[in-house]
C-alpha cells in the first residue's frame, strides 16, 4: 500500500548538502565531471538484479530532491511575480 510506495521513494530524496552542491555543479558545467558510472551496492548478494547506492553514496544516482525544488521555486517565483503585477487570477 501506502507505505510500500513510500519507501520506493524514499531512495530518491536520500539526499544530503553535499549530493545537491555536487549535482548543481555537475548540471551547470558537466564538462568538469569526469565519472558518470553509477556505485554499486555491496549489499544483495550476486543476484541478478544490480543494488546501487543511494543519493548520498553515489553521485549519480537519479533523484527527485532537486527536481521537485525546481517545481516549487518556479511556483513560488511565478506567483511572487503574478502577485506584484496585480495579475495573479
Amino acid at each position: 500500500g501506502l507505505t510500500a510506495f513510500w519507501d520506493s521513494l524514499h531512495y530518491y530524496f536520500d539526499v544530503d548538502n553535499k549530493f545537491v552542491i555536487n549535482r548543481l555543479k555537475s548540471l551547470l558545467v558537466p564538462f568538469t565531471h569526469r565519472n558518470w558510472q553509477r556505485a554499486r551496492s555491496n549489499e544483495g548478494g550476486l543476484d541478478s538484479h544490480a543494488k546501487f547506492e543511494p543519493p548520498t553514496g553515489d553521485m549519480n544516482a537519479p533523484d527527485l530532491y532537486i527536481p521537485l525544488m525546481a517545481f516549487v521555486t518556479y511556483v513560488l517565483v511565478t506567483g511572487l511575480l503574478k502577485g506584484t503585477r496585480m495579475t495573479f487570477t
